[in-house]
């Protein structure tokens, strides 16, 4: 199995430096691309900064903060359209610049089939509807709502969908390549949220879902070693960090994570 890591990042360059060494060091041999979504007016110090150490480095410019922050599933899609269609890989790694691996890809993802979607925190989404962040708290929760409604309305129609709708969260997913080329070639709707277009089209196309296994929801204490929060003040500490690693079964992904590991 030939295996990519496509790293995306927006901020904290010396952070990212650090990430994308510790990721060629316990990956060796591994192609590392970069997706830079920050602001356009720092992509060069990006590039020049960082650059040099990836195999790639590609610029998204489509949509603002927000769109770039929200929308992976599209910014996948056009990373794999302007340059990732070009390059040799069966499984591409999707590493954010705050998820912080431990452990090779190869080791982390060993249970993850080969033409299988490895999706972070896989739940049937009715499980979770009545709590779920984007429909119930964030500030955009009744347009999401509606737009879910329109989603589904559209692969009904245009997919005969028939499945029960899953969720995930975001960081740390795996995808085949089959699947990149074929959400890359189709038109899909920008409505409500990646977290559930990504399981939704793999769904839509055929592919098997596995759980990453990075993140277990509901789990006591999950939220100190791996949460999608949002904000600084939720990031992993070092010590719960340092505890786990000296424990042979101790986690080795974590996040989010704003330190270089040589600070930990």
């Amino acid at each position: 199995m030939d295996r990519a890591i496509l790293f995306r990042f927006h901020r904290r360059i010396e952070v990212c430096r650090d990430r994308i060494s510790l990721l060629r060091k316990l990956n060796p041999g591994l192609p590392v691309y970069g997706m830079y979504g920050g602001p356009d007016r720092e992509a060069g110090v990006y590039k020049d900064g960082l650059g040099p150490l990836l195999d790639g480095f590609y610029h998204l410019t489509a949509g603002d903060a927000e769109w770039r922050r929200l929308n992976f599933d599209a910014a996948l899609s056009l990373w794999y359209r302007d340059f990732g269609c070009g390059v040799a890989f069966d499984v591409l790694h999707y590493i954010e610049w705050d998820l912080l691996l431990l452990e090779s890809v190869e080791k982390i993802y060993a249970h993850i089939p080969r033409e299988s979607l490895g999706l972070t925190g896989l739940v049937v989404l009715e499980e979770i509807i009545k709590d779920w962040f984007w429909f119930t708290r964030y500030e955009r929760s009744s347009e999401y709502r509606s737009q879910w409604k329109q989603l589904l309305a559209y692969v009904k129609k245009n997919y005969g969908y028939n499945m029960k709708p899953c969720a995930c969260v975001n960081p740390g997913g795996v995808f085949p390549r089959r699947f990149i080329d074929k959400l890359s070639s189709c038109d899909i709707p920008q409505l409500c949220h990646e977290e559930v277009r990504i399981p939704l089209f793999a769904q839509v196309f055929g592919f098997r879902m596995s759980d990453t296994r990075l993140f277990f929801r509901g789990a006591e204490g999950e939220r100190e070693i791996f949460n999608c929060l949002g904000s600084d003040r939720y990031a992993v500490k070092d010590e719960t960090i340092a505890r786990h690693m000296k424990n042979p079964s101790g986690r080795r992904a974590f996040h989010p994570v704003l330190t270089a590991v040589n600070a930990i």
